[in-house]
């Protein structure tokens, strides 16, 4: 149930935009991303509005477990990680340190967390092999492939079929 709830959340944003582009901001995503910078005290004169994709993720779980409706509004510690996941490396690390870590080879669970080293994502030309960019799978096509729901990719939030080969594994994140 709340796996599917935080799924139909990440996928009710499919198609918003960051306005302008490139701003990692904009009425459409606003719920997403607004209070994340306060929340870490991040000064956005001097750093600006920073990428948003394991905010999307946690924002989709959060909701789908009650902790809110706006990720400023939200009760990180109704989640499983029991504060807000702003970065993608985040999400790995703590999917490995908890035991909650499948591996790209095995079946990709629906509303899991994929991780994916930065370079790979579409979103950034980083050439990094480090976690850089983070999705919710909607489902494994049983092909090599799956569906993603993605937040911060061409400047925006899309689905996506991706190779399993080209993601690092997948966060069980309602076992942890």
């Amino acid at each position: 149930g709340h796996r599917r709830l935080c799924l139909e959340h990440a996928i009710s944003f499919l198609g918003a935009d960051e306005v302008p582009d490139g701003s990692n901001w904009g009425s459409e995503i606003r719920p997403v991303v607004e209070g994340y910078n306060e929340y870490w005290g991040i000064d956005t004169s001097k750093y600006g509005r920073l990428a948003w994709c394991a905010m999307f993720c946690s924002t989709a779980i959060a909701f789908g477990l009650g902790a809110g409706k706006l990720s400023k509004d939200m009760d990180w510690s109704k989640t499983p990680m029991k504060k807000f996941f702003g970065g993608a490396s985040q999400y790995e690390d703590w999917g490995k340190e908890k035991s909650i870590w499948v591996e790209e080879t095995e079946k990709a669970p629906s509303a899991s967390v994929f991780c994916m080293a930065r370079g790979g994502s579409n979103s950034d030309p980083a050439q990094t092999a480090k976690a850089g960019h983070v999705g919710m799978i909607v489902c494994d096509n049983g092909n090599g492939t799956v569906t993603t729901i993605e937040g911060n990719v061409s400047n925006g939030c899309r689905s996506y079929t991706r190779k399993k080969a080209d993601l690092h594994g997948f966060v069980e994140w309602w076992r942890g």
